[in-house]
Order: C-alpha cells, then structure tokens, then sequence
C-alpha cells in the first residue's frame, strides 16, 4: 500500500530508473487495460515499455499511470484512450524528451518529475482541439464529447485553441473549456471541491485491483489439466486487458498448466481482484500467494 499511497501522493519516490533505451514504460495500473501496436491488441502490464506510435486504454474502472524517461509520468482514468504519437529521447549533451500525446477520449493529469536522468522535455499533449504545451507542471484535462477542460494546477502551460489562438495559463487552480460547439469560456478559478472529483478519476482505486511493476501479490487462478481449456480460459482473459501468465508444469506423471496474475501491490488489492473473477468459467476458485520474502500471505 506505501508505494501506492506515493503514486497517489505525487511523491518523488515513485520515479524509478527508467532504461536509457525507453521514452516510457507503464509503472502502475488497473484493469482493464490494453496497448495497441503495430495492429496487436495486447493486456497493459506493470513494467511494460512503450514507445512512439503506441495507443493505450482503459476501460470502464481501469486506470493507468505512465511514467517517463525525465521523471514525469501521466495518469490515465477509466475509459480514456491516449496515442503516444510521437515520443522521443533525444540524443544530446542535455537530453531532452519531446513527444505528442493524443487524448482522443476520457482523463489524464500530468505531472512532471523533480528526479530523472532529463531535465528537459518538451511535450504536447492534444485534447479534442485544444493543444497544451508542457515544459514542466501539474496539469489535468479531458475529452469529452469532442470538449475539452483543461486544468492547470502548478506551474504554467501554454495553450492553443482554433476560437481563441495561442495563450498562456499561468495562474495555477484555474481551468478552461472548450466545448466541441460553441465559443470557449473564458479562463476561470476552479472549485476546490471539483477539482477533487476530477483528481479522483484518475487516481488509483487503491485496494481494488492495484497491479505495480514488482509488486509482490498474486493471484493463481487454477490448474488445469487439459492445456486448450486453459488456453481458452487465457484468451477470454487477455482480450478483457487482464495481464494474465500461462505456464506448465510436470509433477510426476502428470502435466498442469496454470495461470495467474502477479504484480499486486497488497494483499487487499490481490483479494478484491480475486473476488472480481470468482466463479468465471474455468476460474472457480481463485486464490491469493505471495513472492515477497518474510510473507506468509495468511
């Protein structure tokens, strides 16, 4: 639950090394959640590496936090879709990290990272038609129906709107919105009790199903002894965006082959996910271990 509570917090601990080779990796997540590349529909999965060119969602519930090669990260809410339309390190004495992010629907908040190898970035983030320009600060937005809000909650960003032109917002706890039709409103205080409504859409749920890169929970989901029935049982997970592991084992004379889903960060969030899935076909009784030393997972 500490690291969770850190990703939530925004604390300066959650940036973990990110490899020199990746712009980006996935550092946290609920399911359901997917990547599409190069025409393949794959489960999102704690640790997973991204690169430019890939489009992550999730669905009803699903969250998802991306952390970049600089230390920021972007948090995904449920049903959001993001195109990582280009997404780059570039090769300097300084490095830099320069992308296009494409909110084609739901929320995110992006926050930059006081730790990380970078420090520079420059980065657009696209929502519906109105195109942030990131150097570094807390800001969240949305598309919705073709709208987009965006809220600044530290630092400063710049703005470009075809109805407005290009501007700046710098006065943190404000937004604007532009609705698909219609002129857009002008920048305006935010109120405190929504921004936390909107701030709680893509927070992790925490306890629900919280699956981070070495987290150390896990959920076995069966035995089977018929390797298509469980391979079956592994394709309907799959296509859900449910990072499901398959693997055999000989004991004896007999042959089983299992799956499960690993990487939970508490016993709670492993519990609630095993719950969700109790008594599917081929899943009848689902139960929880551990792989972290000195656990008894009782």
């Amino acid at each position: 639950m500490r690291r969770a509570i850190l990703l939530v917090g925004l604390a300066a601990a959650l940036f973990l090394p990110v490899s020199t080779s990746l712009a980006a990796q996935v550092d946290a997540l609920q399911v359901p959640s997917w990547v599409e590349r190069s025409g393949e529909r794959l489960p999102a999965r704690a640790g997973m590496a991204l690169t430019e060119s890939d489009v992550v969602e999730t669905g009803k519930g699903g969250r998802l936090i991306i952390q970049f090669a600089d230390g920021s990260f972007i948090k995904l809410g449920g049903g959001t879709r993001l195109a990582l339309t280009a997404l780059r390190e570039q090769d300097t004495p300084q490095s830099t990290l320069t992308g296009m992010l494409n909110v084609a629907t739901g929320a995110f908040r992006y926050t930059a990272g006081t730790s990380g190898r970078m420090t520079q970035r420059d980065l657009r983030v696209q929502v519906a038609s109105t195109t942030l320009g990131i150097h570094g600060t807390d800001v969240w937005g949305r598309n919705k129906d073709g709208g987009a809000t965006v809220c600044l909650i530290e630092g400063a960003i710049m703005l470009n709107n075809p109805a407005r032109g290009e501007f700046s917002m710098d006065q943190p706890l404000t937004f604007f919105s532009a609705p698909r039709d219609g002129e857009p409103l002008p920048v305006a205080p935010v109120d405190p009790g929504e921004l936390k409504q909107w701030s709680a859409e893509t927070d992790l749920d925490l306890g629900r199903g919280v699956i981070l890169a070495g987290g150390g929970w896990i959920v076995q989901l069966g035995s089977h002894n018929s390797e298509p029935a469980a391979r079956a049982v592994e394709k309907r997970l799959l296509n859900a965006g449910i990072p499901v592991d398959f693997t055999t084992v000989q004991l004896k004379d007999r042959t089983f082959h299992r799956l499960r889903v690993g990487g939970f960060d508490t016993q709670q969030d492993a519990k609630y996910f095993s719950d969700t899935l109790r008594g599917q076909p081929g899943i009848p009784k689902p139960w929880v271990t551990c792989s972290i030393p000195g656990s008894s997972c009782q």
